[in-house]
């Protein structure tokens, strides 16, 4: 028989999972319950299975409520997190039962008693319950609550207030140091560390209160940036933020106007994530040119559309970048910071050596489809590869293609000590890739033919690569500061 204290602490291990990774689903903790009675009992007894409450919005109302009281009960003397989300219902349209309107409220009522121990509070509301919600927020006294999200499910933008607003329950809360936004008319909340906000709405004056207000504000993630709104003055001095040390910027299209950063400068930036629209660092601009950034993040930038891919070589060099990571991103996202003429990699017979040769177009990785009848001789020097001290990389693709110009990469590039691949990239890499010396090509889709004339090649390219790298797979399911509020996450 397993000791209660190895049990308790697998229970735990896999009550974090549920919570990180699929707070949506079966709570880990009613599971191990629900086995036999020895695991109820230990379960139950073990207060941190109990701290994370996840309310199920779309059951019946008195059942939210029970399930609201038991999860406290079971905390303890805990911190506890609580999250309540109305889109679950809309997940699990189909098979639920709709939750009676003012739930929120009388949830939040009950919480009140335990609000002392109230650390996060995650909130999405419906477009009809703010007043009820204010009422109820209005009642907790939560001396050391850290983490507020308050989101609305209208699509208005968001703002800040710096006259009287319906919340000024915020501005009171000693320790809140995380705030997230969505179509929401808040105060300035001061003393923020981590911000995050949906099509927020600022003047010139509101950016310069935000960082007033906030001087030690390091994690900043906007989604959907959109303009300045109202004038900025002509003569004017940049803004310095030296705490900003992560930022997460999504943004549909570029217009011709005044974003926020080009009212800033910021010095000590070391990740970077930019999803949608790569034209955003257009918008950063100089913002950056002095920064330090260690790890850039791109993700969400469409295959077949280069509209909105700019030539990257025009902008801050990233001389500092130590890690990539390209999500569901093209590898001409990647490309594009230089315009060299283009290399492949020579025909050798050692597996373990980094070489170069040239293919036949205009970017540091080639388009397999170009080789397909043409074996050109190697350049006579390498030409300087960007990102000097680039040490790892994380990719996650379904093409193939991306995958082999990946590989391309990396043999050209003597820095990259690891490379980590989502699961579908890691069997294209097994399945889909075919090697021919140091030369990596890739099978047409459908045909399953190489896509080199004449050349057969192996199917050790895994191994191949595993020579010149430490080679992982990584989860997919590990997101990055842009997550779209879906789930509520713990912030940064």
């Amino acid at each position: 028989m397993i000791p209660n204290e190895i049990l308790a602490k697998i229970f735990t291990a896999g009550t974090d999972i549920w919570r990180d990774h699929h707070p949506y689903e079966l709570p880990f903790p009613i599971l191990v319950s629900g086995t036999t009675s020895h695991w109820r009992q230990l379960a139950r007894n073990t207060p941190n299975l109990w701290a994370f409450i996840m309310v199920p919005m779309h059951k019946d109302p008195d059942f939210c409520l029970l399930w609201t009281s038991e999860w406290l009960s079971r905390s303890g003397a805990l911190p506890i997190s609580v999250i309540l989300d109305h889109r679950i219902r809309s997940r699990l349209a189909g098979r639920i039962q709709e939750t009676s309107h003012g739930i929120s409220q009388t949830i939040l009522r009950i919480v009140k008693s335990s609000a002392q121990r109230l650390r996060r509070l995650d909130i999405f509301i419906s477009s009809s319950e703010p007043q009820e919600i204010l009422a109820a927020l209005h009642e907790l006294d939560a001396p050391h609550l850290q983490q507020v999200s308050l989101c609305n499910g209208d699509r208005f933008p968001s703002a800040f207030s710096g006259g009287e607003t319906p919340w000024p329950w915020l501005v009171n809360l000693p320790k809140l140091t995380k705030l997230r936004l969505r179509s929401m008319l808040l105060p300035f909340v001061p003393h923020l560390t981590s911000l995050t906000a949906y099509s927020l709405r600022l003047t010139y004056e509101d950016v310069q209160a935000i960082f007033s207000a906030s001087p030690d504000l390091a994690h900043l993630v906007l989604q959907n940036l959109i303009p300045i709104a109202g004038p900025v003055p002509l003569n004017r001095d940049l803004i310095q933020v030296d705490s900003l040390r992560s930022l997460a910027i999504s943004m549909s299209g570029l217009k011709n106007e005044v974003y926020l950063f080009q009212l800033l400068t910021i010095p000590n930036l070391t990740y970077l994530e930019v999803d949608d629209n790569l034209q955003v660092f257009t918008v950063l601009g100089s913002s950056i040119l002095s920064s330090k950034i260690e790890t850039l993040r791109i993700s969400g930038i469409s295959t077949f559309s280069r509209q909105n891919i700019p030539d990257l070589k025009n902008y801050p060099p990233l001389a500092s970048l130590q890690h990539l990571q390209l999500i569901c991103a093209p590898t001409a996202a990647l490309l594009l910071f230089r315009n060299e003429p283009e290399m492949g990699l020579s025909r050798r017979r050692s597996i373990g050596l980094r070489t170069m040769s040239p293919h036949n177009n205009n970017s540091i990785f080639s388009t397999t489809a170009e080789t397909t009848n043409h074996r050109p001789t190697p350049l006579a020097e390498p030409p300087e590869m960007p990102w000097p001290k680039l040490r790892t990389i994380i990719f996650d693709t379904l093409l193939a293609s991306d995958v082999a110009e990946l590989c391309r990469f990396v043999q050209l590039h003597k820095g990259v000590q690891r490379v980590e691949l989502s699961p579908t990239a890691m069997r294209h890499l097994s399945g889909s890739l075919r090697r021919d010396g140091d030369s990596i090509y890739h099978l047409l889709p459908q045909l399953r033919i190489p896509i080199i004339k004449g050349v057969e090649g192996t199917k050790d390219v895994p191994e191949w690569l595993g020579t010149l790298v430490e080679l992982r797979v990584f989860d997919p399911r590990a997101y990055g500061l842009l997550d779209h509020g879906f789930p509520f996450r713990e912030m940064s």
